[in-house]
């Protein structure tokens, strides 16, 4: 005869809270991970592109002088006059008014294009300033001086108010089914914790040395060598790195589609020259932009006290 299976309701209960503790334990994890990774980025800027159906937007019918309104109504934009007419004649340019530039970018299939403004965000109402956005007939842009989110917030308020201003009220939720593609850029200021010089092989880090020790051939550069000779300079050569770009290819196996992505280190500001705060720009949203270069932070940072 089988035995019955007797359960200790003790150890049941032991294994239940051990669970749930460990749970915290990973949600306290994540919420400081994602406090370090807010904290140790600042943000500098975030550009969102959508591909759309020409369906997501109503280019065909919205009147060109209603959408300058209502774009300074939400936004505090104006439009980019010259951006928005850049492929017309340089002749035409210079005479064409706000709303027949409009006219004449939704005529053509250019991009319509607004600068400045600013968008107050998210709970808190944080004010965040915008650099440029816009639409065509398959697009929907949006460049800010803050964060991913940011951006998305400004291409779906604007494509929800293309719609107000033809007198339909549509919310983004009907509308994000036409997005066929989205593509990021993020740019923020970091520390990495060792210079950009230390990306360099060490061969070249040697080379360089060489290069600009008292006896090397930099001394020679530029106009410093005849200056010398006249005015008694006395040169000392410093190499830095100034700009590190990464190049990743990406390919489908099965059509071949293919693209090229970068992650770009450059020198933030001149007297950051050899130091570890560089700005950073790769073609991911904020989030994972941020735990990315952490990963190549420690990496560095590691490596550099070893």
């Amino acid at each position: 005869m089988k035995q019955p299976s007797w359960k200790n309701p003790d150890t049941e209960k032991t294994s239940a809270e051990e669970l749930l503790q460990e749970l915290q334990r990973t949600q306290e994890a994540e919420k400081k991970l994602e406090k370090d990774l807010e904290e140790f980025s600042t943000p500098d800027w975030a550009t969102v592109r959508m591909n759309i159906s020409p369906a997501a937007i109503p280019r065909e019918t919205v009147d060109a002088e209603l959408i300058a309104s209502a774009i300074f109504k939400v936004f505090k934009s104006r439009l980019d006059v010259a951006k928005t007419v850049q492929s017309l004649p340089p002749d035409v340019q210079a005479k064409v008014s706000p709303k027949d530039a409009i006219h004449a970018a939704m005529l053509k299939g250019d991009i319509v294009r607004f600068k400045g403004g600013w968008i107050a965000y998210g709970e808190a109402q944080q004010i965040t300033p915008i650099r440029t956005f816009g639409f065509g007939e398959q697009t929907l842009f949006a460049s800010v001086t803050g964060t991913t989110n940011e951006a998305i917030y400004v291409c779906k308020r604007l494509a929800t108010e293309l719609w107000h201003v033809v007198g339909i009220d549509r919310k983004w939720a009907e509308l994000e089914d036409l997005v066929e593609a989205v593509s990021y850029k993020t740019s923020t200021i970091v520390d990495l914790a060792a210079p950009m010089m230390e990306l360099v092989a060490q061969p070249v880090q040697e080379f360089l040395s060489d290069l600009c020790s008292d006896g090397g051939a930099a001394r020679h550069m530029g106009n410093f060598d005849s200056w010398s000779s006249r005015h008694n300079f006395f040169p000392r050569a410093v190499p830095y790195c100034q700009e590190v770009e990464l190049c990743i290819s990406l390919f489908d196996e099965t059509s071949g589609a293919q693209e090229e992505c970068e992650i770009d280190l450059l020198l933030h500001s001149r007297p950051d020259a050899n130091r570890s705060r560089v700005k950073v720009l790769t073609e991911l949203e904020s989030p994972k932009h941020n735990e990315v270069i952490w990963q190549l932070a420690k990496k560095l940072e590691s490596f550099h006290s070893a």
